[in-house]
This record gives C-alpha cells, structure tokens and sequence, in this order.
C-alpha cells in the first residue's frame, strides 16, 4: 500500500476513534447532568407538594433569575373494580370506556371519575352558575364562558387572568370551581341518562366509584418562560 494511502486510513481511523471518544464523553456528561436535573427536579417537586397540600389550588409558579418552573397536580386514575363499570356508566358505557383487553377510560371518564372519588365536585351548580357569580360584565361573562369549561384547569386559570382581569389567586379559586361544576354537571348528565334521580341512588353509584378506582395525585414540574 503506498505511503499516501497509508496516512489516508490513519487519518479516517483517528478521525472515528475522535468522533467515538467524543461521543462516549457526550454520553457521560448527558448522564451526569441527567441526574443532577433528577435531584432539583425531586427537591423542587418536594417544595411543590407541600406548598400544594391541603390547598384548593392545581398549580403553583416560582420564579427564576430567567426562567420559571410550574408545578401542576397530575391525576392517575386506576380501576381496581372492572365490574362496576356497566353500572356506574350504564347506557354511556361504551362512551366512556375503551373496549380492549381491558377496560380504559377515556380522558373525559377520567376527569370525572377522579373529580367524584376525591369528593372535588359542587353538586347542583354547573359551569354557568360558577360564570355568573364572578359578577362579569355581558360581554366578558359571554367570552369566558367560551374559553372556560372547567376541563383544563391551568388553561382556565390564564384565561380568567387574561379575559377577566383576575389575579392569580381569584383565577385560580374560580377555576376550581368551573372544575367543581363541570365534574358534576358531566356526572348528574350521565345518572340522568340512566333514569338516576334519587338522592339514595346518586350516592349509591359514588359508593361503586369510590369502590372501582383509586386516584393517585402527584405534581408534576415544567419550566416555562419568565
């Protein structure tokens, strides 16, 4: 092999042994600082979980020197009693649950199932009757009831600050109650769907949610612009 080509191996060896060190040291610095992120993240969960329990409210905000981090409460909700199902959703049954191996609730199903086991629910208020006594003026009243639904609570909370003119606690006490209202309202739909009416028979069907699931809740973080 003459000389030229030689070098011109060594060279395109020495140039993968580079690229693999580097990356092997680009590997390790992403572990290191992986689990750097994992201990303030846990440390950070750990203020947010305090700050959180035994308040009404979903989501806390602390501020950074650039950025700010967020802390939001995720609910997972389990089934523990399948065979409840079919009665506690009764004729909305294949609406609200999907058919598989197993049974799945959707996301709607899930949001208010985690609302009723947790008792996080105002009974006979709906959506409307939580809009009205914010005292809004027609037109802003009209908007927020376009944008708030009690579904998504953070975007709820930004919305009344935003639209409503609220402050982030006033915004956040009305969103749980949108919260409140829109988990009762789905509920008090479906048990009338199902010829439910009584007061026994309503707290009969929160006895068999209570019994066939169990909420987890557990906050969760994310840095968002300052």
């Amino acid at each position: 092999m003459a000389e030229a080509d030689l070098l011109a191996t060594k060279k395109y060896k020495d140039n993968i042994a580079s690229k693999i060190d580097k990356l092997a040291n680009l590997k390790d610095e992403i572990t290191t600082l992986k689990q750097e992120a994992d201990i303030i993240e846990a440390e950070l969960l750990k203020v947010a979980q305090e700050d959180l329990a035994n308040t009404k409210y979903k989501s806390v905000k602390y501020e950074g020197t650039d950025s700010n981090l967020q802390a939001t409460v995720s609910e997972s909700v389990k089934i523990t009693l399948e065979s409840l199902l079919p009665q506690i959703f009764g004729a909305v049954y294949n609406d609200m649950v999907k058919i598989s191996t197993k049974a799945e609730l959707t996301a709607p199903a899930k949001r208010l199932i985690a609302g009723i086991w947790q008792g996080n629910f105002c009974m006979d208020t709906t959506v409307i009757d939580v809009i009205s006594s914010m005292h809004l003026d027609d037109k802003t009243a009209k908007l927020i009831s376009k944008k708030c639904k009690g579904i998504n609570y953070q975007k709820d909370v930004d919305n009344l600050i935003i639209i409503a003119n609220m402050s982030d606690q006033q915004a956040q006490e009305y969103a749980y109650l949108l919260m409140e209202a829109a988990v009762w309202q789905q509920f008090k739909a479906i048990c009338d769907v199902n010829k439910i009416d009584s007061q026994d028979e309503i707290n009969e069907v929160i006895k068999k949610i209570q019994a066939a699931f169990v909420v987890e809740v557990t906050p969760k973080i994310s840095i968002v612009e300052g």
